[in-house]
């Protein structure tokens, strides 16, 4: 409930001009796992969610299922919401999973995910924008971009660093993605946003 209360708030202030969209993700978990600290895999999960870049408050079936037993009388808003099924959910973990621990390398692409992931190009194609609502090429290369923005904040390398760092063969090629989808140069981000 609180989720869709601070989702219509966001959604009625006015759009930063720093790029930033806030996007909300819910996952339900145990506080405690034998190798994670408090939370830890349910806040990875909450992580991965809201990372998919999604105008609606991505939940998992756990969180609705609890929300609607626990709100009988209040029926979760479809329209600002999307809810998970377990098999979505698996497959946004795997996706999650996996981009994570290869977005650095500038060959890491489609192809890497449709075969790594056991799914033909065709069939990753119709899973991830039905669920994700992105191609995975837009996926890698989103995914590049808000790690790159994660880089320029803890200004410890230049923007030719990070655009090679966050898997850009180009640094040219990386301003002009930043700039296509944040609406700002990383240089003007830099000097507007980190320090």
């Amino acid at each position: 409930h609180c989720a869709q209360e601070l989702h219509v708030k966001i959604n009625k202030s006015p759009r930063p001009k720093n790029g930033l969209s806030p996007s909300i993700g819910l996952y339900a978990g145990v506080p405690v796992t034998d190798k994670d600290g408090i939370f830890e895999d349910t806040i990875k999960k909450a992580e991965y969610f809201s990372s998919m870049g999604s105008e609606k408050i991505v939940v998992s079936s756990e969180v609705k299922e609890l929300y609607e037993s626990e709100n009988q009388n209040n029926i979760l808003d479809i329209e600002a919401m999307k809810a998970l099924n377990t098999r979505e959910e698996g497959f946004v973990i795997a996706l999650m999973d996996y981009t994570g621990k290869k977005w650095h390398n500038a060959d890491f692409g489609a192809n890497d995910l449709s075969k790594d992931l056991g799914y033909s190009k065709s069939q990753l194609y119709r899973k991830m924008i039905s669920i994700i609502g992105k191609s995975p090429n837009n996926f890698i290369k989103e995914y590049r971009l808000n790690k790159a923005k994660q880089l320029l904040h803890k200004n410890t390398k230049t923007i030719s660093e990070i655009a090679f760092s966050s898997g850009f063969n180009s640094p040219a090629y990386f301003s002009k993605c930043f700039m296509d989808t944040f609406g700002i140069l990383p240089s003007d981000y830099m000097r507007l946003y980190v320090n």
